[in-house]
């Protein structure tokens, strides 16, 4: 499985969702199409691949949590960045004094 692609689907939509609300859809597309060309090399070019049993996605686990926290990390930063509420804190504070 191409697990890269997925995380990067992934990261694409958490971390940029706020900004973009039609990235998803984007990402959907994407990966539609991915699946329907990785279906159609499977049925008319290639052989069937064969199946190795794991025990889970292994590491995949533990990036796919580290992009979870860049994510929250990332749109919390932009709400408070873009918030109305921030904007006025930082005039009588200083950009200095609101960042530091």
């Amino acid at each position: 499985p191409e697990y890269i692609q997925a995380v990067i689907l992934f990261a694409y939509v958490t971390c940029f969702s706020v900004v973009l609300p039609i990235t998803p859809f984007f990402c959907l597309i994407n990966h539609l199409l991915s699946m329907r060309l990785d279906a159609y090399k499977v049925c008319r070019g290639r052989r069937r691949p064969l199946t190795h049993k794991t025990g889970g996605i292994g590491v995949w686990e533990h990036v796919l949590h580290v992009v979870t926290v860049i994510a929250v990390l990332t749109n919390c930063w932009l709400m408070g960045f873009t918030n109305a509420t921030i904007s006025s804190l930082s005039k009588p504070i200083g950009t200095l004094g609101l960042f530091a």
